[in-house]
């Protein structure tokens, strides 16, 4: 049974909720672990969403925030600028695509000043701009690992792009180089990214399980981007660039967009 939504204050943070609530026990506990590496099971999904936004928002400004964390769109835009993905929309800019507004104005369910922007129309642009961030964390996090695999494991991946590149989903990756490619199969979604992300976990973190890796993407994940896993894979542009609740952020961030990704390619299987 789907647990009531909760009293939250952004769009996003009911967005990570209602994909949570859909997510496994495994899914949950993964998630959890990246909170509290001791923990054994999972913590009821409200403390994850509340969870979230603690641990990536900083200490002194969470006090200043009454205790609350960032929402969940912050988080994704945080993790994207420390992996330097490009042409992000920031946060917190206004922007004419919006109707002037920012984001994060956009983002709260009880906007502290009038809009003249509709909530579902809010709703609408909330979930593609929390989706494009989800997508572009999952593409830079394949390309990572990709460029820090053996030639074996890239060798398994250059197979499947072009197997991949031959069908109606893969259309836009025919030519591209593996880099550019995976790039691009992680921001198309659907089949394509759930093709790639199971190759690349598979390849690099959990052996040759195939497309079934993706059901286990949030363990396969756990390795992936655990205290070894990030260590062996992040490269050293990513890894220079900050402290540990970086990379904290950014594994709260995958793990949360592998498992919005898998309920998405679940949902389009059916329709």
């Amino acid at each position: 049974m789907r647990a009531s939504a909760p009293d939250l204050k952004t769009l996003s943070d009911l967005s990570i909720f209602a994909v949570l609530d859909d997510a496994s026990r495994e899914e949950l506990t993964a998630l959890t672990k990246v909170l509290d590496p001791e923990a054994d099971s999972p913590i009821e999904v409200i403390s994850l969403v509340r969870g979230i936004g603690l641990a990536s928002g900083n200490a002194a400004a969470n006090t200043f925030r009454g205790g609350q964390g960032i929402s969940y769109s912050e988080v994704l835009y945080d993790a994207a600028k420390t992996l330097e993905i490009e042409g992000l929309h920031r946060y917190w800019r206004h922007s004419t695509h919006y109707g002037h507004y920012k984001i994060s104005e956009l983002d709260q369910v009880r906007p502290s000043s009038p809009i003249s922007v509709s909530l579902d129309d809010r709703v609408q642009i909330v979930y593609r701009y929390v989706t494009s961030l989800e997508r572009a964390i999952l593409a830079k996090l394949m390309l990572v690992a990709y460029e820090n695999a053996t030639p074996e494991q890239r060798r398994l991946v250059d197979r499947r792009l072009a197997e991949l590149a031959k069908t109606p989903e893969g259309k836009d990756l025919a030519g591209l180089k593996a880099s550019a490619a995976l790039m691009v199969a992680g921001n198309l979604g659907g089949f394509a990214t759930y093709t790639m992300m199971s190759t690349v976990l598979s390849a690099v973190s959990v052996g040759t399980l195939g497309l079934g890796a993706y059901t286990f993407a949030s363990s396969a994940l756990s390795v992936f981007l655990g205290p070894v896993g990030w260590l062996g894979l992040a490269t050293a542009a990513v890894y220079k660039l900050g402290s540990p609740s970086k990379h904290r952020v950014i594994r709260i961030a995958g793990t949360c967009a592998l498992i919005a990704e898998r309920l998405r390619m679940e949902r389009l299987g059916r329709t």
